[in-house]
């Protein structure tokens, strides 16, 4: 720490500017993506799905049912980077450590990858429902491992049961199933040449949390940040003791570094405003894309006024 850089502090009109920014962020996805219940636009790509022509097991028609619920799933995802957006909202002082933001910014960063994979574009109806279906049955299998895990160290006390949890592996399964999804299992071998098997659905498998962050941090043009914002989720010794520097041989004492809360803040928006584009597109609302980009200019303009650093936010 003796070697630690001297940060320029946050100052209390960097505060309320991150409160307002963050706020009127969090407003106009709000207004744009009201809630879960999407109402696309005529000839959109998202209406061409809600009309497709899947059969399910039974030859009965998909229907809209599935779609809709993709489309949920990824408004799911992007609350919960408004989420984060909020909580960063509360705990911004002039005294706040970096770690504290960028923990939140790291959650929203995955929310929002989840989201932005759910939402590319061109996939159509079928690839996208089973990108949903890879979802569920991570989470699906993430809740069995944990209860087995948990359960092999309560003896003698009350099991839990996966059921509890839903949605399980095999109701997911079944689900994908009735919508005649490929599904099934297939080894790959990681990096270090471990064999591993992997959930697939229509081909596709569910990637891995790093990567996920990853390649969306790279497209939110914040290459590295993933890394970053795990060093403050993993409590990391840098991550601890960066806004803290000696005073003199014997004091430590803590600077709020302004520029490492503005990051913060302006990526968490980054994280929601990113699929939120991919959403309005991908419904053919053009009026609320002039306003996303309206929006997207006015936290460039914001950056310049602050004087911090130009490459903060996503393309246009």
């Amino acid at each position: 720490m003796r070697d630690h850089k001297r940060v320029a502090p946050l100052t209390t009109t960097d505060a309320q500017e991150i409160t307002n920014y963050l706020t009127a962020a969090r407003t106009d996805i709000l207004q744009w993506l009201p809630g879960p219940e999407w109402n696309p636009a005529w000839q959109s790509e998202a209406a061409r799905e809600l009309g497709n022509t899947e059969t399910r097991r039974d030859g009965s028609p998909w229907g809209d049912i599935p779609i809709l619920w993709t489309y949920a799933t990824a408004w799911l995802f992007i609350s919960a980077t408004i989420d984060c957006i909020d909580a960063i909202c509360l705990c911004i002082t002039t005294d706040t450590p970096a770690f504290v933001p960028d923990a939140l910014t790291r959650i929203a960063l995955e929310a929002g990858a989840k989201a932005s994979w759910l939402l590319q574009s061109d996939i159509g109806a079928r690839s996208r429902v089973a990108r949903t279906t890879l979802i569920h049955h991570s989470s699906a299998r993430q809740i069995r491992d944990t209860v087995h895990t948990v359960n092999s160290k309560r003896n003698p006390y009350p099991k839990w049961r996966t059921a509890d949890y839903p949605p399980t592996i095999a109701t997911v399964t079944s689900n994908a199933a009735d919508l005649r999804l490929s599904c099934g299992y297939k080894q790959l071998v990681t990096h270090d040449g471990k064999a591993q098997r992997h959930f697939t659905c229509e081909g596709q498998t569910f990637p891995s949390t790093s990567r996920f962050a990853s390649d969306f941090a790279a497209r939110i043009r914040t290459p590295g940040a993933y890394s970053i914002w795990s060093n403050a989720v993993h409590a990391g010794w840098h991550a601890v003791t960066s806004d803290w520097h000696p005073a003199d041989p014997y004091t430590l004492t803590r600077t709020t570094d302004r520029e490492s809360i503005w990051a913060a803040a302006i990526n968490a928006v980054a994280c929601a405003m990113d699929p939120c584009h991919d959403a309005l597109t991908l419904l053919g609302h053009n009026a609320r894309l002039a306003q996303w980009h309206n929006s997207h200019m006015h936290g460039r303009r914001l950056i310049q006024r602050m004087n911090l650093q130009s490459d903060w936010t996503s393309p246009e």
